[in-house]
C-alpha cells in the first residue's frame, strides 16, 4: 500500500481512488435535537412580552405567591412561583419558596462553594482589581450559580429574570451600598 500526501489520491486497488482530504469535525458526535430543546429564541421574546405586562405590580406585593418576595422594579417583579423549572425544584422538597430549597442554599449561599466558582469565574473572565468589592464578586457569581442550577446553560448574552426573592435572598446575604438590578444584554 503506497503512502499518499495530503491533496493527492489515495488508492487501494488500481480501481477505484478516494480523494484525501481533511474535513474538520469529521469523526465528531452529531448534537443531538433533544439538546435544543431548552434554547429557543422564542424564550427571549417570551420574556419580554412577560415583562411589558407587569407595570400594575411595581410598589405592590400582591402577585407574591412564595411570601418572600420584596417590592422591586416592574422588570424584576417575578416570584419563583411563575416559572416551572423552580415549582418542580420546589415540589422535590415540599417548600414554599425556592430559596428554602436546601440546592438554593447549598449553591448560592454557601461561602465555601461561591469561593471555588469565583476562582473558576476569575479564570474565564480575567483577575479584577484589588479594590472590587468581593460582596458584588459574590453576588455575581451567586446569581450565575442559580441561573445554572435551575436552566442549566442558557448561551452567551441570554438572561433570566430572577424572581425577587432569590434576588434579595442572595443581597442579604452579600450586601452592598448600591445594587444595579436586572439588565437586558447589550446588542453587539
Amino acid at each position: 500500500m503506497k503512502k499518499a500526501n495530503p491533496g493527492e489520491m489515495y488508492s487501494d486497488s488500481e480501481e477505484e481512488t478516494f480523494p484525501l482530504e481533511i474535513q474538520p469535525y469529521q469523526y465528531e458526535p452529531l448534537r443531538k435535537a433533544r439538546e435544543f430543546e431548552n434554547y429557543s429564541s422564542d424564550e427571549e421574546e417570551e420574556d419580554d412580552v412577560e415583562a411589558e405586562g407587569r407595570e400594575e405590580r411595581e410598589g405592590n406585593l400582591t402577585w407574591c405567591k412564595c411570601s418572600h418576595c420584596t417590592a422591586t422594579t416592574a422588570v424584576e417583579s417575578v416570584c419563583c412561583y411563575e416559572t416551572e423549572e423552580m415549582a418542580e425544584k420546589m415540589g422535590e422538597q415540599a417548600v414554599g419558596c425556592i430559596t428554602q430549597h436546601t440546592g438554593f442554599k447549598n449553591n448560592c449561599l454557601d461561602h465555601d462553594v461561591l469561593e471555588v466558582s469565583f476562582w473558576h469565574y476569575v479564570k474565564q473572565e480575567g483577575p479584577f482589581d484589588d479594590d472590587h468589592p468581593v460582596n458584588q464578586l459574590y453576588r455575581h457569581v451567586a446569581y450565575r450559580r442559580f441561573t445554572t442550577w435551575i436552566w442549566k446553560l442558557l448561551g452567551k448574552g441570554k438572561r433570566k429574570i430572577l424572581p425577587s426573592c432569590v434576588v434579595s435572598t442572595i443581597r442579604n446575604a452579600f450586601p452592598a451600598q448600591q445594587y444595579v438590578g436586572f439588565k437586558y444584554p447589550k446588542i453587539p
